[in-house]
């Protein structure tokens, strides 16, 4: 668990499982990549999720059970 606001800058990725206490937000040119590059994973968001335009929402897809995709959970 990371807490504090995470501010995602253009060219730089936040990636990886696990949880965030307090706002993400992605910048223009950001990327936002739940779970690891071709890892199914989860990140949970406790607080507010902001993306700007032209941000990046990177997530693996295999499929349609909970287990084949990566899953952003926002609960601020």
């Amino acid at each position: 668990v990371f807490t504090g606001a995470i501010s995602v800058a253009a060219g730089a990725t936040l990636d990886g499982s696990g949880a965030v206490t307090g706002a993400v937000s992605v910048a223009n040119g950001g990327t936002l990549s739940p779970g690891a590059s071709g890892s199914i994973g989860s990140l949970r968001i406790q607080g507010n999720l902001s993306l700007a335009s032209g941000a990046v929402l990177a997530a693996d897809i295999g499929g349609t059970a909970d287990t084949a995709y990566d899953r952003v959970v926002v609960t601020g």
